[in-house]
């Protein structure tokens, strides 16, 4: 196994060394550094720089611990250092496909067949004045939410004990125009905005929809309540 690992790592620096000279080649002859796509039109330094992303990946895969995530990160050149999630094939539960903001093979298939860093193809490839399947795919990939791993936000408690003190209402004929309205309340309203919109820009649109109301928002935070 050591063995293993030190001609794994003389194959790597051998590759790196390689690249690098012909990036260092490059700019000199040209005056720009190279890029994936520059590397991509060159089937040779192609083919070498792919060696190199499987030769990483097979190194990451040698360290692996059992029972880890399955995703690996070519930018990191490592998996994902999480445990794999019960019902997840084999992932965390943050690449799991059915929960991940974008689609990622199971494990030992398609991601590890593919190309590493394969450039993507050019829209309208395929044919035709319209963009290609796989551009409109791309697309509606990127319109998917990205926030959906982010952790909640600490709300603050309604029935906490400082919350739980009766105050005296206010005078409702002294606030609205016409008390004998029937009122409209939007709880946790924040700063007011929609309410504010509702009387005014939106107006006829909002009694178009709900008929007229004496508008009521309600907002448990101070700092929000302060900065309205």
């Amino acid at each position: 196994m050591g063995f293993e690992s030190d001609a794994t790592d003389a194959s790597l620096a051998s590759l790196r060394d390689e690249l690098k000279r012909r990036d260092d080649a490059y700019e000199a002859t040209t005056g720009i550094k190279s890029s994936r796509d520059i590397i991509a039109r060159d089937p040779e330094w192609e083919e070498m720089y792919q060696q190199l992303k499987r030769a990483e990946m097979a190194l990451a895969e040698s360290t692996r611990k059992p029972g880890g995530c399955a995703r690996y990160i070519p930018r990191r050149r490592r998996f994902c250092a999480s445990r794999a999630a019960d019902g997840c094939d084999g992932f965390c539960s943050l690449h799991a496909p059915s929960l991940g903001d974008r689609q990622i093979s199971a494990p030992g298939r398609e991601h590890r067949d593919r190309p590493i860093d394969e450039p993507a193809p050019a829209s309208g490839k395929d044919g035709g004045d319209g963009p290609s399947s796989s551009g409109a795919n791309a697309a509606a990939d990127n319109r998917r939410k990205t926030n959906i791993h982010r952790r909640m936000k600490k709300m603050t408690n309604p029935m906490a004990a400082p919350h739980r003190v009766p105050v005296e209402a206010p005078d409702w004929p002294t606030v609205f125009k016409d008390p004998t309205l029937p009122t409209f309340i939007d709880v946790g309203c924040a700063k007011g905005r929609f309410l504010q919109r509702a009387a005014t820009v939106d107006r006829e649109v909002f009694e178009a929809a709900h008929g007229r109301h004496n508008l009521l928002g309600l907002e448990i935070y101070p700092p929000i309540v302060e900065d309205a």
